[in-house]
């Protein structure tokens, strides 16, 4: 019964676009990029997809929803941009739709909080750990290619090495310089980081703090 009245609702609400240059009358989930939707404070005042103040006349717009801003946001070209998940509280107009469904900011919101398929976006904090570890491993491997010239300076530069053990000098040289970036990588960076982030959240969770992910903590 739920989905049923769903998708009665889905197809009842409608919204007026000009597409390809010709009006057309669609519903909120036909409505794609591209598309100069039309709205007003009385039929049309659901806001489906994010877009950009074309034109209109006194248009206010309540995000309260959204950002918690108590009073309607007037929308004019100087502040264009209309979020989807807003009402119009007066006025009318037109605006250019730039995204819809997950990626409009309340399909962003509905997918974190009901758990949707939403594309995986890292943390602040694991970002900073990619690009240290991707240093890390930089400069683990200039340091291999220093070790490696300065054996083979030393080794035959300097006349260390027999003759006819020119090849094992240099397999040796290479496994040395191979030993050092090895060492260098950080493979037990990302398991000291989550033992530490549990053991944050353990922490907070005396202070009666629920951490859902562990990089928040």
């Amino acid at each position: 019964l739920f989905e049923t009245l769903s998708k009665e609702l889905e197809g009842s609400n409608k919204k007026f676009v000009i597409r390809d240059g010709k009006p057309t009358e669609v519903t909120d989930a036909d409505i794609v990029v591209g598309d100069v939707m039309q709205f007003n404070a009385h039929m049309l005042a659901s806001i489906p997809a994010d877009g950009i103040f074309i034109s209109g006349d006194n248009v206010k717009i309540d995000e309260s929803a959204l950002t918690g801003e108590p009073e309607p946001m007037e929308k004019t070209r100087e502040a264009p941009y209309i979020l989807s998940g807003t009402e119009v509280k007066s006025g009318s107009g037109t605006m250019l739709v730039v995204a819809v469904g997950k990626l409009s900011t309340s399909g962003k919101i509905k997918a974190k909080v009901y758990g949707g398929e939403v594309e995986d976006e890292q943390s602040p904090l694991f970002k900073k750990l990619d690009t240290m570890a991707m240093q890390i491993g930089k400069l683990g491997g200039v340091v291999a290619v220093i070790c490696f010239v300065i054996n083979c300076i030393v080794g035959f530069g300097m006349g260390t090495v027999e003759k006819g053990g020119e090849f094992a000098a240099v397999v040796e040289y290479c496994m040395t310089a191979i030993t050092v970036l090895v060492v260098a990588i950080p493979e037990g960076l990302p398991l000291a980081v989550t033992l530490a982030l549990a053991f944050s959240s353990f922490k907070m969770m005396d202070q009666m703090n629920l951490v859902k992910h562990l990089d928040a903590c």
